[in-house]
């Protein structure tokens, strides 16, 4: 299996979540672990077809939907960015199988369909699997002071974006680690 190639390095991840502290006004904390981990993706294709009235051709729209394996968090993409070999970090246990993340991205397609283009008929949506593939990402399992639990926040290897935060990522990710 391959990953995305990693932009972010453990220096610059440690960076991203003291401005993550920062911003979000946490306060102090102090680094209980670091660890590179890979999470499973699965990217699937969607085509979704909506059909017009008076002989025209039905509008055809296509996106790229990346489905976390692990919580079903989903990120759109146009294009594929380079990927290299896993030769770090540990494998994730994936929570989701291909068929529950197709459901999701189906769920997602139709959401974004309905809400942009305006039709009396119900839209077909595909799903078709390009790839299975892994996104690094340093996890850090922070102590803030003043807080009794420790919180695991994820930086994005590639894009150095922050997950994890929310409570209900909490729980799926403490099952996994």
């Amino acid at each position: 299996m391959e990953r995305i190639k990693t932009i972010i390095d453990q220096e610059e991840a440690i960076e991203v979540v003291k401005q993550y502290s920062i911003k979000k006004k946490k306060g102090d904390f102090e680094i209980k672990r670091v660890e590179e981990v890979n999470i499973p993706y699965y990217i699937l294709h969607v085509e979704m077809s909506i059909k017009r009235a008076f002989g025209l051709k039905p509008k055809v729209i296509e996106h790229v939907y990346w489905v976390n394996a692990i919580d079903g968090e989903m990120i759109r993409t146009k294009e594929e960015p380079e990927y290299e070999s896993i030769n770090s970090g540990r494998l994730m246990k994936q929570q989701l199988n291909k068929k529950q993340c197709a459901k999701i991205a189906e769920e997602q397609a139709f959401k974004h369909v309905t809400r942009f283009y305006k039709s009396f008929w119900t839209p077909e949506i595909s799903v078709e699997e390009k790839e299975h593939i892994c996104i690094g990402y340093w996890m850090f399992v922070l102590k803030f002071e003043n807080k009794e639990e420790e919180k695991i926040l994820l930086v994005n290897t590639f894009s150095g974006d922050v997950t994890g935060h929310l409570q209900q990522e909490q729980e799926v990710y403490k099952k996994v680690i």
